[in-house]
C-alpha cells in the first residue's frame, strides 16, 4: 500500500507540476508555438524495483490516456494524450539506486509533442 501510494504520488506530481513554456518558431499565420516541459528529482528510500513496478501499473491503470513504450529495470517511457486536444506528451523516468540508502534516485521528464 505504501508503495503505490509513493507511485501515484511520483506520477500525479510529474503530471501536475508547472510546465515552464520556451518559445519555437512560429506558425505561419505568426502564433507562436510553445512547448511544455517539466522535469523532477525524487529520492525515495524505496527500492528501484519497486518504484519501476508501482509506475509502470499506474501507467497501465490510465490507458488509454497514457501509453507504455518501453521499461526496463532502470527506465521507463510511456506517451500521454488528451481527450480534449490532440497535444499529448513524451514521458520519461529513469531510476538509479542508491548505495548507502538501498533507495532510489527517480528523475522524470515530460515534454510535449
Amino acid at each position: 500500500m505504501k508503495t503505490l501510494l509513493l507511485a501515484s504520488a511520483l506520477f500525479a506530481g510529474l503530471c501536475f507540476a508547472g510546465l515552464c513554456l520556451s518559445h519555437c518558431r512560429p506558425y505561419p499565420c505568426s502564433l507562436p508555438c510553445f512547448l511544455a516541459f517539466c522535469k523532477r528529482l525524487w529520492l525515495f528510500a524505496v527500492p528501484c524495483n519497486e518504484i519501476n513496478t508501482k509506475v509502470v501499473a499506474q501507467i497501465q491503470a490510465f490507458s488509454p490516456q497514457y501509453r507504455l513504450l518501453y521499461t526496463n529495470p532502470l527506465s521507463i517511457r510511456a506517451n500521454h494524450t488528451s481527450l480534449d486536444s490532440p497535444e499529448g506528451e513524451n514521458i520519461t523516468f529513469t531510476l538509479n539506486p542508491t548505495i548507502l540508502t538501498a533507495g532510489c534516485h527517480v528523475f522524470a521528464q515530460s515534454t510535449s509533442i
